[in-house]
């Protein structure tokens, strides 16, 4: 099997760390490999969706972070054919999360996703998606 070597922040590594004790992996190279697996799994299934999708999108990024925000609102603007709805919090005083509310054509969707991956500074974009 290739080794392959992957820098990570140490806070991340201190979290992989507390899972792998606490779901029982024997090795951090043990719960890559099956982060990984996951990953392409879902990507596999991602590139496979099609018709229409309805669900939402999670977005975090940090509160200060002007271009940021200024590109996720633009994009928000740009896909107002698919963004039915959205709430934008704050927490603990530095992270923006937005809940955007969508349903549209998968492809539309899937693309709006990984444009607001692309972004820089956001910490997290997640999906829940069900094909309708």
């Amino acid at each position: 099997m290739p080794v392959v070597s992957v820098s990570v922040p140490s806070t991340i590594l201190e979290e992989v760390e507390t899972i792998k004790e606490n779901e029982g992996y024997a090795s951090r190279s043990e719960l890559v490999r099956t982060a990984l697996r996951d990953y392409v799994n879902n990507y596999k299934v991602k590139k496979q969706l099609e018709g229409t999708l309805n669900g939402f999108l999670s977005i975090t990024y940090p509160m200060g972070d002007k271009m940021c925000s200024d590109k996720i609102k633009e994009l928000h603007h740009a896909h107002d054919q698919v963004v039915r709805g959205s709430l934008h919090l704050h927490f603990k005083e530095e992270t923006c999360f937005d809940v955007w509310v969508i349903e549209g054509k998968a492809k539309q969707i899937l693309a709006l996703i990984e444009q607001l991956k692309a972004i820089r500074g956001t910490k997290h974009v997640g999906k829940d998606l069900i094909s309708v």
